[in-house]
């Protein structure tokens, strides 16, 4: 059965000079589950989406550089053997495909600098192809946050870069991982930041929040799919901190209805899962993310919460694109062979394969994926 496309989501990635990434040319689904080894390079792949996030901010590539290990990290086996990053996505909109390219190489300083960008758009079912337009180089915040409508240069092209640009900061990156006592999820949130759920969770007071307010039946059923793993959960307590802009996330025990626990009152796992059903549940909306990308989901969740986890992934695919790396053979079991992305490292190098549902079929008569993956019929396990 032909996948339900959606609106904004890249149909071609091609990377080049990317950490451990020499070269890929992959077609993406709406569902992408990316298997392999520690140290294969299936966390440099979503790593890369993590940069496109900071890179349409202002000054947020140079952030971006300078809190992950400088702008030599960034390049294949450092700058000395690889001098340009080079990326370009094919990703379909309204009526059309879009298409977005940049060269990044190594500037003054500890610094990436764009030495070229692209942009361009073809019709749907369209016999002419638009050629690809230069934003030009030499700089080190990408040009599609600065070319405005009345730029001479580029007017005739501004409504193609705008939503190029409106798409891209739609594909989102999510790690829930840091859920420490002083950690930002733990923490309280302002009442207005609420028109998306951020990457850490930061805010996941504030969304809720407005979930509750605007979406209640949505809301409802979150909370009964924490209920789900979390039985002890009756409800969320979200008020705001003394009346004010601040709102904190507590929650009411089953029995207990006089007393209100603290996030700081609640495990890691249980957490990490609210956050998780929340982003995957939300109601769709002109903020819900066109692409999802999360680095191992299922990191402290019980194990009893990955079907759940798995069901709740598939279901949001059918609004966004998911792109997950894990290593959990239960989470593997929840998708189908051909959402399954094997990476493995030979040489020094990250190589991507899309399972072939077809190949594996005789096996998949008789095993799971999981037992596929633990034997090594298609690689992604260690190797010498």
């Amino acid at each position: 059965m032909k996948e339900k496309q959606i609106i904004g989501t890249i149909e071609r990635i091609r990377v080049s000079g990317y950490k451990s990434i020499e070269n890929l040319d992959l077609k993406l689904k709406n569902i992408n589950v990316f298997i392999g080894a520690n140290g294969s390079g299936k966390s440099n792949f979503v790593s890369f989406f993590k940069m496109l996030q900071f890179m349409l901010e202002i000054d947020g590539l140079k952030k971006y550089i300078s809190r992950n290990g400088g702008a030599e990290s960034f390049f294949h086996y450092g700058y000395s053997n690889t001098q340009e990053i080079k990326a370009d996505m094919d990703f379909m909109n309204k009526g059309g495909t879009n298409h977005y390219s940049m060269t990044l190489s190594k500037g003054i300083g500890d610094a990436l600098i764009f030495t070229d960008e692209k942009i361009a758009y073809s019709k749907k079912n369209s016999t002419t192809k638009m050629p690809p337009v230069s934003l030009g180089g030499g700089h080190t915040d990408t040009r599609l946050n600065s070319i405005g409508v009345n730029d001479p240069q580029y007017n005739k092209y501004y409504e193609i870069i705008k939503v190029i640009k409106n798409t891209m900061r739609r594909w989102r990156f999510f790690q829930f991982h840091d859920t420490t006592p002083n950690s930002f999820i733990r923490g309280t949130s302002n009442i207005g930041d609420c028109n998306y759920l951020r990457d850490n969770g930061g805010n996941l007071a504030a969304f809720l929040y407005m979930l509750r307010d605007k979406y209640p039946n949505e809301y409802k059923m979150i909370v009964l799919t924490v209920r789900h793993m979390a039985p002890f959960i009756e409800d969320f307590v979200l008020e705001r901190e003394y009346g004010g802009e601040s709102v904190i996330l507590k929650w009411r025990e089953f029995g207990n209805s006089k007393y209100t626990f603290s996030a700081h009152q609640m495990s890691d796992g249980t957490l990490r899962l609210i956050a998780l059903v929340t982003l995957l549940m939300q109601p769709y909306s002109l903020s819900t993310p066109r692409l999802i990308c999360i680095d191992e989901p299922e990191l402290g969740l019980h194990p009893a919460a990955i079907d759940l986890l798995g069901s709740l992934l598939k279901n949001a695919s059918n609004q966004s694109q998911i792109i997950i790396s894990t290593q959990s053979p239960a989470l593997v079991d929840c998708f189908s062979a051909k959402d399954v992305v094997v990476v493995n490292r030979k040489e020094g190098k990250s190589l991507f394969e899309r399972l072939n549902e077809e190949k594996y079929q005789k096996w998949l008569e008789e095993f799971s994926l999981s037992e596929l993956w633990s034997t090594n019929i298609f690689g992604g396990r260690p190797s010498k």
